[in-house]
């Protein structure tokens, strides 16, 4: 797995990537260079198609005077689900399911400051490099990622300068980084497996280190040096890429391409090592865009992700290395509008035709072009009354020709009437179809041998349905299932059903919100029921039913607008007919 170096405390961005490689976060800075000491955000982007899905923002408490905000030293994901901020006072977890911030981790001791951390996702574990302001003594302390407590303190040494820390050898091991030396420490009892001395780095920033499967980079003497972390011996020196630019700095990272090699990434420079020597197969330029104010780079597989900043703004772009060709550049660059859209307009197709369904469509919300939620409750529904009559509203000043009276145009109270009984027409016809479709979907069921009514539903029934409904992608067994309203019974089936069910069902009942609007008052009860469960994990399942809320609720300021005037409109048509 990816482990992802620190950043020095600076005033550029910074960058993390989820271990699945699918979603990039971003801590941006201020126009100033540095963050607000009482606000931090960070930007959640959609690494395929470069879409930005949602910003996050933690505002401190103002009684909080004991922490600031304003200089993170590190952005981290623990797996796909929780990221990680660093502080030298503190770390901040966040959960993107819930989108809190759940967690504030401080040093054992108030003497003490963090340097950098690392996270094993598969044990749920934090670890914290820190060192007392009292005492030389350099520690690790590790902490439980769901409680936010201290589980132990590592003792990694004596002296100042720690400044870096990582995991390797399948998470066994921990390397820590102090001025002149790479500790590597047997993460089990804490004993020293092996050290690399005879480092040299005046620059404190320059003193990290980045860690994967068994080979550790850091920096000495102008070079990158790669150790093995088996032995603690050096394997390869590469010289530091002086020629990339402050604004094109990337902070050297270093992760796995595929079983045989390593990519590690350096200013503008990107090195393919192998895994077993650790030397340099091949190197890539990637030269930064002259127009862009900044160019910070991650990777994953044979991926390269660049965040790009320009005149305030940022666009995540995606680029893969070319092993087999002559060409030794990767040149990643600024999308304008017109070309973001019509790249977002391909993305779109070509998820379409991904899709077993052509006659399926997707809930896209707001700046969303992934997380692709089938709408399957039938073909489009004919033109309505109320769709008539705001058509008949638009044509009402064409010209009937000379000296002809034209048709009777109808005043603002025949026509409010006419709306109204349009509304209630459709509000029947909506339920008498809702009642079809629940005794359509009782006869499909007998079809299949299954006897249910939705009154008469047990948590057992309901599940088995449930169960049989979505492994298969029946829809009507599925539509039959969502008629139950029984809360108590709806909590106890979504918390049997099994993980592998819970992302299709959110997906089927967000399609059906998203399809007919009034179905939202009795399916938001299912929703609830699900989401309470805790068990959705997933910010790609989730995306969708967020960006359906959002779509609806960007309008509903305009809507109360509308109804207010409608009320007043209203109330002064009766006494308006009475005075004629």
């Amino acid at each position: 797995e990816k482990k992802t170096m620190a950043s020095p405390p600076t005033t550029r961005p910074l960058v993390a990537l989820s271990s699945d490689g699918k979603t990039l976060a971003c801590i941006p800075t201020s126009p100033g260079g540095e963050a607000a000491a009482s606000i931090l955000r960070v930007l959640l982007f959609q690494a395929d198609t470069g879409t930005l899905q949602t910003t996050l923002t933690h505002r401190k408490k103002p009684a909080d005077t004991s922490t600031t905000l304003s200089n993170p030293l590190k952005l981290l994901f623990l797996g796909c689900d929780l990221l990680m901020v660093l502080f030298s006072d503190q770390i901040l977890t966040w959960e993107l399911n819930r989108g809190v911030v759940t967690h504030k981790i401080t040093p054992k001791s108030s003497s003490q400051s963090f340097h950098d951390a690392c996270a094993a996702p598969a044990q749920d574990m934090i670890y914290a490099l820190a060192t007392s302001s009292d005492s030389s003594k350099v520690q690790v302390q590790q902490f439980n990622a769901t409680s936010g407590k201290i589980v132990r303190v590592v003792k990694a040494g004596k002296g100042g300068g720690a400044s870096g820390l990582g995991l390797i050898n399948n998470n066994e091991c921990l390397v820590v980084r102090q001025e002149d030396q790479v500790r590597i420490l047997r993460l089990a009892d804490g004993k020293k497996v092996a050290k690399c001395s005879s480092l040299n780095e005046t620059n404190a920033g320059d003193q990290n280190i980045a860690a994967c499967e068994t080979m550790v980079a850091t920096i000495s003497q102008g070079q990158i040096v790669l150790i093995n972390g088996q032995n603690g011996k050096k394997t390869t020196s590469i010289p530091l890429d002086k020629a990339a630019t402050a604004s094109a700095w990337t902070s050297y990272d270093l992760w796995k391409q595929n079983d045989n090699n390593l990519i590690l990434l350096e200013g503008e420079k990107i090195h393919q090592i192998s895994a077993s020597s650790g030397s340099v197969l091949r190197t890539w330029n990637c030269p930064m865009d002259g127009s862009l104010e900044g160019q910070y780079r991650v990777g994953f597989g044979s991926s390269i992700l660049a965040l790009l900043h320009k005149n305030g703004k940022y666009q995540v772009a995606t680029e893969r290395l070319n092993e087999k060709g002559d060409g030794d550049e990767i040149t990643v660059a600024w999308m304008s509008t017109d070309e973001k859209l019509k790249s977002d307009g391909s993305t779109k197709q070509s998820q379409k035709r991904k899709q077993s369904g052509a006659a399926e469509s997707a809930v896209l919300g707001p700046g969303q072009t992934g997380g692709e939620a089938p709408i399957s409750d039938g073909p489009a529904s004919k033109r309505s009354k109320v769709e008539e009559l705001l058509e008949d509203d638009e044509g009402e000043d064409d010209d009937d020709g000379e000296g002809g009276e034209g048709p009777k145009i109808p005043t603002v109270g025949e026509r409010l009437q006419l709306l109204r009984e349009a509304l209630d027409e459709e509000d029947r016809r909506a339920e008498e179809e809702e009642e079809e479709n629940r005794r359509d979907a009782i006869s499909k069921a007998e079809a299949h041998g299954i006897s249910f009514l939705p009154k008469q539903a047990t948590t057992e029934s309901l599940g088995k349905l449930l169960e049989q409904g979505l492994a298969a992608g029946e829809e009507a067994l599925i539509e039959l299932a969502l008629a139950v309203r029984d809360e108590e019974i709806l909590k106890e089936t979504c918390e049997e059903l099994s993980d592998e069910l819970l992302p299709g069902l959110l997906n089927a009942l967000t399609a059906r919100m998203a399809g007919k609007g009034n179905r939202f008052g009795h399916l938001h009860i299912w929703v609830s029921a699900l989401l309470k469960t805790g068990r959705m994990r997933s910010l790609a399942h989730l995306q969708p039913l967020k960006n359906l809320i959002e779509e609806r609720l960007e309008v509903f300021p305009d809507l109360l607008l509308l109804e207010g005037r409608l009320s007043r409109m209203a109330e002064k048509m009766p006494r308006a007919a009475t005075n004629r």
